[in-house]
Parts: C-alpha cells; sequence; structure tokens
C-alpha cells in the first residue's frame, strides 16, 4: 500500500495545518475531517502536521458558502444549531466523569464509558471540523466577492465587518473573574464565587497537547492583581466587556450604511463573523473534552502500567481492553518518535520511522518551500526581527521582546508571547483564526498561511515581516 500511498501524495495538492498536538486527543476531529476531503497526519513528539487534499477541501467549501449564499441562515440553522445540540450532550457527559468516578469502574464498565466518550466527540465534530475548510480560501473568497461586487472597503473596516460578533472564552473568564474581584473589594463576595468560578474556568490553559486542571491558587492569584487595581478601571473595564456585543452590532451596522452594503454582502461578511464566533465555541468544548479524555487516559495508565504519554499515541478506538493496550506499548513508543497514518474507509494505516519521514517530505514537497514567502495579511503593518520557530509550549522562553514569532499556528496558550512579538507569521489558518483576531487587537503585524514559514525558516535568521503586501523575505 505504501506505494499506492506515495504515488497519491504526488498526484494531489495538499493544505498542511498543525501544530503542538498529540494523536489521542484530535483523533476524532481529524477522522471527520479525512472523511470529507481525504489526507495523512504526521506525528514526533508533540509536533503534528495534518494535510488534506486542497481540490476536497475546496468543493466543499464552495458548496457551504453557495448554500450560506442562497439561505442566510443555513450556517446558523443547518449547521451551528445541530452542533450546540450535541456540545451540550458533550458537556453534560464531561461534567459527570471524575477521577474518583473512573476508579470505582471494572474494566468493562471503564470501556463501555469511554467508547460512549469518543461517540459523542465524534457526532458533534461532524459539523464543527468544517470551520477548518475555509482556512486556505476565505480571504481569496472574500477578496474575488469584493471584486465582482466592485466593493472597496478599508482593511480595518473589513475586519470589523468579519470579526466576532461576542466576548469569546478568555474574555468571559475575565469579566467573571474582575466581577468576583470587585465583590471582594466591596465586601459583597458570596463563599461559592472562587468554586464556581475554578468549575466554570478550570480548562481554560489546555490545548492539543498539554491539559491541566486550574485549581483555586492559580485564580486567587488573578484575583489577587484584579483586586489591586482602581474600583474605577475596574468598573470600567466591566462595562466595556458588557457592552461589547452591542458595540460591535453598532460597529458594524454603520460600516453597512458607510459603505452601501446590500444584503448579499452584509450575508457573506457576517458569515465569516459567525465562523469566528463558532470558532470559539469549539475550542472552548474541545479544551473541556480533552480534559475528559486526559482522565481516561490516567486510569487507563494506572490500570496497564502504561505511561501516560505513550497513551497519547493511541487511537481511541484501539482501547478495546486493558490487555490490548499492554500489548501496543512497544508500537506506541515507536509512533512517539515519528509515524504518519492515512485514514481509509474502514481502517488506519501506520508508518514509522524512516518510511514517515519520507512520506512527510513529499506531502511537504508538494506544498512548496519557496525562500520568498507568501500568505494572507490578517494584521497590516512591517517588522524586521530574528525569527524564532515555536512548535510547542517548551519554544515558549525562545523568543524575546522583538522578536519575529514564527510557528504553524497560534491558540490561546500563545498570546503571552505574541504580546512580546515584532511581528507573527504562522504555517496556517484563514481570516477567523486566532492569529488573525489577537494580532489586529494587539496591533502587531501578521501573516497567516503561508504554508511552509516552519520549514524554511530557522531561529535567528533575520527577516523582515511585510504584512502590508503578504510577504516574508529573509535579510
Amino acid at each position: 500500500m505504501k506505494s499506492a500511498l506515495i504515488s497519491k501524495i504526488k498526484k494531489k495538492q495538499w493544505y498542511r495545518q498543525g501544530g503542538s498536538i498529540l494523536p489521542y486527543y484530535v483523533w476524532q476531529p481529524y477522522k471527520r475531517a479525512f472523511e470529507y476531503y481525504d489526507g495523512f497526519n504526521y506525528f514526533a513528539g508533540k509536533i503534528n502536521y495534518g494535510y488534506f487534499n486542497k481540490k476536497k477541501q475546496k468543493k466543499i467549501c464552495d458548496d457551504i458558502l453557495k448554500r450560506q449564499m442562497k439561505n442566510n441562515s443555513y450556517l446558523s440553522k443547518k449547521l451551528i444549531e445541530p452542533w450546540k445540540k450535541l456540545a451540550k450532550k458533550q458537556r453534560e457527559f464531561n461534567a459527570i466523569i471524575t477521577k474518583e468516578h473512573l476508579q470505582q469502574l471494572d474494566e468493562k464498565q471503564f470501556l463501555k464509558l469511554h467508547k460512549e466518550f469518543i461517540k459523542i466527540r465524534y457526532k458533534h465534530w461532524k459539523y464543527s471540523v468544517l470551520i477548518e475548510t475555509f482556512d486556505p480560501w476565505g480571504d481569496l473568497l472574500v477578496s474575488d466577492f469584493m471584486q465582482k461586487n466592485k466593493l472597496d472597503i478599508a482593511a480595518e473596516d473589513l475586519n470589523v465587518l468579519m470579526d466576532q460578533q461576542k466576548l469569546h472564552f478568555i474574555q468571559m473568564e475575565k469579566l467573571d473573574r474582575l466581577r468576583i474581584a470587585k465583590k471582594l473589594k466591596l465586601g459583597k463576595a458570596k463563599p461559592q464565587d472562587i468554586p464556581e468560578h475554578i468549575k466554570k474556568y478550570f480548562w481554560i490553559h489546555n490545548s492539543w497537547a498539554e491539559v491541566y486542571y486550574l485549581d483555586g491558587a492559580f485564580f486567587l492569584e488573578l484575583i489577587k492583581r484584579d483586586i489591586s487595581k482602581d474600583t474605577e478601571k475596574i468598573d470600567r473595564t466591566i462595562k466595556w466587556f458588557d457592552g461589547f456585543a452591542s458595540y460591535q452590532k453598532e460597529k458594524k451596522a454603520e460600516l453597512y450604511k458607510k459603505y452601501k452594503l446590500d444584503a448579499k454582502a452584509i450575508n457573506m461578511f457576517s458569515f465569516f463573523s459567525m465562523l469566528t464566533d463558532w470558532r470559539d465555541g469549539r475550542k472552548a468544548l474541545a479544551y473541556q473534552s480533552n480534559y475528559t479524555g486526559d482522565l481516561f487516559l490516567h486510569e487507563l495508565s494506572t490500570r496497564t502500567g502504561v505511561r501516560h504519554y505513550l497513551l497519547t499515541y493511541l487511537s481511541p478506538h484501539e482501547i478495546k481492553s486493558f490487555s490490548t493496550v499492554k500489548k501496543l506499548k512497544s508500537t506506541l513508543l515507536q509512533r512517539s518518535r515519528g509515524c504518519i497514518y492515512y485514514q481509509h474507509p474502514k481502517t488506519v494505516e501506520w508508518f514509522m520511522a524512516k518510511d514517515a519521514e519520507e512520506m512527510r517530505q513529499l506531502l511537504d514537497n508538494r506544498i512548496g518551500n519557496s525562500k520568498e514567502l507568501k500568505g494572507v495579511c490578517a494584521s497590516k503593518g512591517k517588522a524586521t526581527g530574528k525569527a524564532k520557530i515555536i512548535m510547542t509550549k517548551d519554544d515558549f522562553d525562545k523568543l524575546k521582546q522583538g522578536d519575529i514569532l514564527v510557528t504553524s499556528m497560534t491558540r490561546p496558550e500563545h498570546t503571552p508571547i505574541m504580546k512580546k512579538a515584532a511581528a507573527i507569521v504562522t504555517d496556517e489558518g484563514g481570516i477567523t483564526c486566532h492569529a488573525a483576531i489577537v494580532s489586529r487587537e494587539l496591533g502587531v503585524p501578521c501573516i497567516i498561511g503561508t504554508q511552509s514559514a516552519t520549514n524554511v525558516l530557522k531561529d535567528n535568521d533575520l527577516i523582515e515581516v511585510d504584512a502590508n503586501k503578504g510577504i516574508v523575505r529573509k535579510i
């Protein structure tokens, strides 16, 4: 089968995405994605690259947008609402799973409950994985639409039109925390305020490779800092957050009038704005569910004696019995050192070591490795500095004030180092992605979707980032 797959690689064009990701946590999203548009998945340590068939991805992208333009409620009614119903079931399931609960189960009960967990995740990813479909094509689709309809909209206004409509989970946590701080300053806090906050937000630092439970000590430290702020400043921030949705709605309405946008144009820009909010809701659910999945892995490690880290290289469907998992120990060790898999309709084919590297290299060659990198301008501006390649959280300390952050894609855990960066360059992402949104908030030049920046650039390369033209050059 390897020769047939290599032939497939050479004949197709591929879109690459990835980051700091481990197989077990991301298995269901990728499984759904590959069912839609085919592809390969590479892992080495905590580094991941997923490769998708661009032609199939574009076809699905065009079909969704076509349906939305015919019916402006298509995205909300046919995709987001069904996802929300399934997401609710996922959250309800997550709420009942605790370490103590799993410890009390016998093997049969444990396996049955785990099977239910992965089944629920699989169902809601049917809808939300489609968000990624627009990452390679969103900017081009908007540009073509504006050209066809003779719309000349300033970049900063275009960002507002497609920006979020409501607060995202990082902002919600800060708002709720500031309310607690204010009550503490006024002597009106209730004993349950902080425990309820922990229960609601313990997962916010999770990712696709790292899982944490943020406890009272963590949030108390943040609240202490908040309490030290002037009461008027806290009130202003709370007021700003409370009025955010109304402000966004008013600002968008002003731009509709300014550019005399018709219903078709409003539908187009609102579509991408809804994708932005949906992406954040999906991320919150994913991080919550990764914690639940991690509880299963820790208990599985206790029962089998296989190290937790190796278990993150399992496919969830391989957890058929404790004895089966024990037998996979050496295989999991091999996978952790470098592997790639291809998802056939009913089976998964794995390749290790040299075979995996050979296939990854062929896939990357199909993407391209031009010395002059081009991408999408997510936040305008120019900057020069040393490139720092940030692939996992272990790399964060490399980036110093004024360096250029180069990564596959940013996620919430990257926000602290994004504030230090003179500019941001990513391999992947679209106009509704995390890097695009946060870079605009920070006013940092940002180019997304270069596809190969982490391959072409090396640590300490002196580079120029021209986010007015979407070009990155070595100097």
